[in-house]
């Protein structure tokens, strides 16, 4: 904003040279992350008042004179502009850190509203290139104007870098249009005389308030859980005294139930963990994809979702390495799937995959899959799936069979050790890991089709990967010392941006077969990407 123009409080304003400063709720926010240090200093002074507690007072104090001052000063030192070739962050106190980021590497602009920031109209900027899972820079609190504005300035200016739109005089006059809601947001601070025409972005897939709740029916999460019990030894009365009541008035009965039957009582312990692992996972899910809207704009894929904390990020379609199915055995048998986007260089929180069909019908996932095919650089021919895979040796069984058993074998003889002599009986889960083995086995298969290769892995967590050949980085046959001795092999396929806690692999090919497959898709990948 220059100095002609009248102050807008939903706006940061910038010094002489064009810099920015945070928005001031960072301050607030920056305060209110660092009360809880104080309080639990305090904690004893309140609980216990004699004179050791009241040194605590003298922590406090000391903590509170060194950290609000710093607090102060590092907001007044940070700084940020948005350039036509760079985004500048300027930081610290003692040592002072000068961030540039070229604005040809960014990929991905993810503004992000936690409770707090939405309820004062601010965001998170956090900004990502392809170079690293982490972000490259972050903006704690600007104004969501703000936000909106410098994920524009950056689209323009990559679109002039590329010919694809004039480039604009400044950062400040861009159409401040939420990509998810373009075709009905007006151009603000337009550069030109003559408005630009605001192309509609495609809406690919939403969710509503009942999607979105029984989507969370088929999760499980105990995060909730952990928290109230992080939480409990805070609490006062002090919640130990409060179960030893309950134990020896309205629970005395099962207590003594308890040390009668330990086994029936860890049974039903478990069972009431799952009861409130399965109420968190829906509310966890509620959260996280409430309103979750998709849409696809100029060969990028527009994700905003969330409840209490809202996230709006892009992805670009050239960055889009595979794509992935995952269900799991519940999903399936009602026919849900969820599609993900295998990414490079996008948000290290979610492993490199992004979701952008958290939950819908194999038919719905297909067409929205078939349209971020169409849309990447390489096409190829569509989204397939194939209806047969081929399966893999079956004496991966037998592989997975022995590895159970060894785990089942040290687990029994610790609790028989350590716990109850009776632990012995964890033998009998013998018999679930060959049928174990066997659904492993018959859950994984691969296929090659014309452009891309298929891969299914896993029970429980069922993964299906779409990889096109063309993205395939390193195609190689590996064997263990117990795979070589059955004439076994694994063919790891390598993509940017692969987690390597789900990999793409087939395992336990026979040795013949993973060589062909390597060689037609090492040959196949080379063809695509001359």
């Amino acid at each position: 904003m220059t100095s002609s123009e009248a102050p807008d409080p939903d706006r940061t304003v910038a010094d002489a040279a064009g810099s920015h400063r945070l928005h001031p709720v960072t301050l607030v926010l920056r305060f209110a992350v660092s009360a809880p240090a104080i309080v639990f200093l305090l904690i004893p002074v309140f609980r216990q008042g004699d004179s050791v507690a009241w040194f605590n007072v003298i922590l406090a104090g000391v903590y509170a004179a060194v950290i609000v001052p710093w607090l102060v000063v590092n907001y007044l030192r940070f700084r940020y502009r948005v350039e036509p070739g760079q985004i500048v962050i300027e930081s610290g106190v003692t040592t002072r850190t000068r961030r540039s980021i070229p604005v040809d590497r960014i990929q991905n602009v993810e503004i992000e509203q936690q409770l707090l920031q939405r309820l004062t109209g601010t965001a998170r900027v956090r900004i990502y290139t392809a170079g690293s899972p982490q972000a490259e820079g972050s903006l704690e609190v600007v104004s969501l104007r703000e936000a909106e504005r410098i994920r524009m300035a950056v689209r323009a200016f990559q679109k002039a870098a590329t010919g694809a739109a004039p480039a604009p005089a400044s950062p400040e006059g861009f159409a401040e249009v939420h990509p998810a809601r373009a075709a009905d947001s007006a151009a603000l601070d337009a550069p030109s005389a003559e408005p630009q025409p605001v192309l509609a972005a495609e809406t690919l897939f939403s969710m509503d308030l009942r999607r979105t709740l029984l989507s969370g029916v088929f999760r499980f999460s105990l995060l909730y859980v952990g928290l109230a019990f992080s939480l409990l030894q805070y609490w006062e009365p002090d919640p130990e005294a409060m179960v030893m009541w309950l134990m020896r008035g309205p629970l005395e009965g099962v207590a003594e139930a308890a040390a009668d039957s330990p086994w029936a009582t860890a049974i039903a312990a478990l069972l009431a963990a799952t009861a409130v692992g399965w109420l968190s996972g829906i509310l966890v899910n509620l959260n996280r994809f409430y309103r979750f809207d998709l849409t696809l704009d100029a060969g990028r894929l527009h994700r905003s979702h969330g409840l209490l904390s809202k996230s709006q990020a892009t992805i670009p379609l050239r960055k889009v390495q595979a794509l992935v199915v995952r269900t799991n055995p519940l999903m399936r048998h009602f026919g849900w799937f969820a599609l993900e986007a295998q990414t490079m260089g996008i948000d290290a929180r979610e492993q490199g995959h992004a979701a952008v069909v958290p939950f819908a019908r194999f038919d719905e996932l297909r067409a929205v899959a078939q349209r971020i095919r169409a849309g990447m650089p390489d096409p190829g021919e569509s989204f397939a799936w194939p209806d047969v895979l081929e399966p893999v040796s079956r004496l991966t069984i037998r592989r997975a069979f022995l590895r159970y058993v060894l785990l089942i074998v040290l687990a029994a003889g610790a609790v028989a050790w350590q716990i109850d002599e009776r632990g012995w009986w964890l033998l009998l889960l013998v018999l679930p890991a060959a049928w174990l083995a066997v659904a492993r086995w018959r859950a994984m298969g691969w296929a090659v089709e014309q452009d891309h290769l298929v891969v299914r892995r896993g029970v429980f967590r069922r993964h299906t990967w779409v990889i096109p050949l063309a993205r395939t980085q390193v195609v190689y046959v590996s064997g263990s010392l117990f795979q070589r001795r059955l004439g076994l092999r694994t063919l790891y396929v390598d993509t940017a941006g692969a987690s390597p806690a789900y990999g793409s692999d087939v395992i336990d090919l026979e040795a013949e077969t993973a060589d062909r497959l390597a060689a037609t898709v090492n040959l196949r990948a080379a063809q695509l990407s001359a």
